[in-house]
């Protein structure tokens, strides 16, 4: 998992753990949205991703430029409520108040539609 490169050689690793040993455990299952996460985040230019409390804050590289049609389309995209901050460093902070779901999945699906 450590060398994957992209979510699909992830997507591999977990069939392959699937057909050796069955339905995976949550905590697998974590390992391998996490591993998706840290593959995908790299690609987009995201250098932090932290959780606290009900908030979801993606904070940009500084070299990653982000324009005004790029944050357009990540709300459009989010659909949930949003704020952004730029002091440095580009950052978008998704309220997590309404998340029926697991946060690491959420969060590696929110970066898989990005």
């Amino acid at each position: 998992l450590s060398e994957a490169k992209s979510s699909e050689e992830v997507g591999e690793v977990e069939a392959e753990i699937i057909d050796r040993f069955g339905n995976l455990p949550a905590e697998v299952e974590d390992l391998l949205n996490l591993t998706v996460i840290r593959i995908k985040a790299f690609h987009l230019g995201v250098s932090r991703i932290s959780m606290k409390k009900d908030q979801l804050t993606l904070e940009f590289s500084k070299e990653k430029k982000i324009e005004k049609k790029q944050i357009e389309n990540l709300r459009d995209k989010i659909r949930m409520p949003l704020e952004f901050a730029a002091d440095g460093t580009f950052k978008a902070f998704i309220s997590l108040n309404k998340l029926d779901q697991k946060r690491s999945l959420f969060v590696k699906n929110l970066l898989l539609r990005l």
